[in-house]
């Protein structure tokens, strides 16, 4: 049977054929999170004890969904993203600048990459 593009592509990401139902590590070309999902990954970062990204160029984080705030958490939520990103330096799109997964295919995504999103 013939492969998928998705298994094609993960096959050629971990150097050998993969097929459904099978586990496999493989490794992620670019991560990003927005103002919904990036302070639940920020929180479990750093309870897991967080020391910085191998590669900070590679992470994004987006402030989309809630844009502008319209309440005082999610304002608090887009504060500790702000915070998170200026601190491990990482690249902070912000409210207004447009959607996270348009952006990130208009921009960032190239051919045959995995990239993990917080949706």
């Amino acid at each position: 049977m013939p492969m998928t593009l998705v298994e094609r592509i993960i096959s050629a990401k971990v150097g050998s054929e993969v097929r459904p139902g099978q586990l496999v590590m493989a490794p992620v070309d670019q991560v990003f999170a927005h103002d919904l999902s990036g302070p639940l990954a920020i929180t479990q970062l750093k309870k897991l004890g967080f020391k910085g990204f191998k590669n900070p160029e590679k992470v994004r984080f987006f402030l989309d969904h809630a844009s502008p705030s319209s309440t005082v958490q999610s304002a608090n939520e887009q504060k500790t993203i702000r915070d998170f990103a200026d601190e491990w330096e990482v690249e902070l799109i912000d409210v207004g600048e447009g959607i996270s997964h348009q952006i990130v295919m208009e921009k960032y995504a190239k051919p045959g990459e995995i990239i993990l999103g917080g949706d």
